[in-house]
């Protein structure tokens, strides 16, 4: 995704851009939409929530379980003998 850099002048033209609004062209034809960051939040959690198959009692009964195993016993039952490399590309800092 490219950043844009708001400068001051257009942030106060669109008030501080506090509310979602549509982009339109010279010509009124709707390019886009902006929402503000808080709300584009709030929209992504609720898209996880409605696609996520388990109830929210479901959840909370799996986070009091108390089974799970070791990482390297997770491998041994997946048959992995050698050791699991992650490439450098793929690390985080």
């Amino acid at each position: 995704m490219k950043t844009l850099i708001i400068d001051h002048q257009l942030r106060l033209r669109f008030d501080n851009f506090a509310k979602a609004m549509e982009l339109r062209d010279q010509d009124g034809l709707l390019v886009g939409h902006f929402v503000p960051d808080k709300d584009y939040m709030c929209i992504q959690t609720e898209m996880a929530m409605a696609a996520c198959p388990y109830t929210e009692e479901q959840i909370q009964e799996a986070r009091k379980q108390q089974s799970g195993m070791a990482l390297s016993d997770f491998w041994k039952k997946m048959g992995v003998t050698e050791p699991v490399t992650v490439p450098e590309s793929h690390q985080s800092i």
